[in-house]
């Protein structure tokens, strides 16, 4: 069995959002954890499960012109034309 990289991941991030649309945050935690395990994850600094930042970092980098992260509603969507400049909204 082959070495699953953060890039891997990233591009599963990717696909997943390409095909909904939106990419929440939980589903995204949920379906890294089953299928490239734990390894992916990590617990952020209020103890709650998150991504691993090389996760993050690769998934960043495929779309650092494309995708904003909705803070508030804790999801990953396509840039449109109104959204200001930068990755985060609030």
């Amino acid at each position: 069995m082959s070495q699953i990289s953060a890039d891997q991941v990233a591009r599963w991030m990717l696909d997943q959002l390409q095909a909904e649309g939106v990419l929440y945050q939980v589903t995204a935690i949920d379906g890294i954890e089953a299928r490239f395990g734990a390894a992916y994850t990590c617990l952020n600094a209020n103890g709650n499960i998150g991504i691993a930042p090389a996760v993050l970092k690769a998934f960043r980098q495929l779309t650092a012109a494309s995708v904003v992260w909705e803070r508030s509603g804790r999801f990953w969507r396509w840039r449109e034309a109104h959204d200001p400049s930068g990755r985060q909204l609030a």
